[in-house]
């Protein structure tokens, strides 16, 4: 399938639409700082769709904050509230969630 026959299907859409707001609050946020309010909410929402959530959230999740991954990219990390941290990788919960999620991403 080419890029054009993918373009604007409605999976597609909410792919695009989801993933632009996760770089927008990943550019919003500094490396290790908590990230709370309406963020922290997408956040919780999205980790809903990941494969390994029940693995991720573990006793549940304190907040989120960002890593560094490379020069000039950021990863997302969960603090449990047990203390423990994990790394967790976005994309694959964007795709799910763009099969899913209904309303406002």
């Amino acid at each position: 399938m080419s890029e054009l026959d993918i373009k604007g299907t409605v999976k597609t859409d909410r792919m695009l639409a989801i993933m632009w707001r996760t770089f927008r609050l990943m550019r919003r946020h500094s490396h290790g700082a908590p990230i709370v309010g309406e963020d922290a909410r997408f956040l919780n929402r999205l980790l809903r769709f990941h494969p390994e959530c029940e693995l991720l959230v573990g006793p549940g999740v304190a907040h989120h904050y960002l890593v560094p991954v490379a020069t000039r990219i950021s990863g997302l990390a969960i603090r449990r509230v047990d203390g423990t941290d994990v790394r967790w990788n976005h994309r694959p919960a964007v795709e799910r969630a763009a099969e899913h999620w209904r309303g406002r991403h």
